[in-house]
């Protein structure tokens, strides 16, 4: 067995190894290093605004007013459009409902003989209830107009229709174009109307 003197030794020599090891291990801490990155990434908005807009005749676009007094056979200038006010492309489209009642309140059955609207068919397509624009709407850029003028039937509008109130009622969509089909027709993404 060992003598008391070499139990030292090894006593000795097991302490200076683990003392070694204690210090290597502090001088390795001392050399490392950590660091954390948090990157953000915010996903983009679809953002329009339906513009309804007048003309009186000057050329001069002003904000469109309820009109009062129209005779059967006038038009009125009433200009639909709608703007891009997001920071990304857009497809968009519009759901219109049009009603005429008479003065007491009574719903005509048939207002769409009465009521014509000059409707855009060569940039705008009716689809299922919907006017589809045909073309991607730019960040900042405006629809051409769906239509520009209500036009009252000239025929068929009698005594009875006198103090009538007609209402055209206009909802604008849009959806994302990115990564969303190839055409207007292709894309998901829009909101469901149940009644208008």
């Amino acid at each position: 067995m060992y003598s008391n003197k070499a139990k030292r030794r090894i006593l000795s020599l097991s302490i200076i190894i683990l003392m070694l090891s204690v210090l290597s291990y502090g001088t390795y801490a001392f050399f490392t290093s950590d660091d954390i990155a948090t990157n953000v990434i915010t996903t983009g908005s679809i953002d329009i605004k339906l513009v309804e807009q007048s003309d009186d005749g000057s050329g001069i676009l002003r904000p469109f007013e309820n009109v009062m007094g129209v005779m059967p056979g006038e038009e009125v200038s009433k200009i639909v459009s709608i703007t891009n006010t997001g920071n990304n492309t857009a497809w968009v489209r519009i759901k219109l409902d049009k009603s005429l009642s008479y003065a007491d309140g009574e719903a005509v059955e048939s207002p769409h003989t009465l009521l014509e609207l000059d409707y855009n068919t060569a940039d705008w397509t009716y689809v299922n209830g919907f006017w589809y624009y045909l073309q991607p709407l730019q960040a900042g850029a405006s629809t051409a107009p769906l239509f520009t003028a209500v036009r009252f039937s000239g025929t068929g509008m009698g005594n009875e229709f006198q103090n009538s109130v007609a209402v055209i009622g206009v909802l604008a969509q849009a959806t994302q174009y990115n990564n969303n089909g190839t055409t207007v027709y292709d894309a998901m993404g829009w909101s469901v109307v149940e009644e208008y």
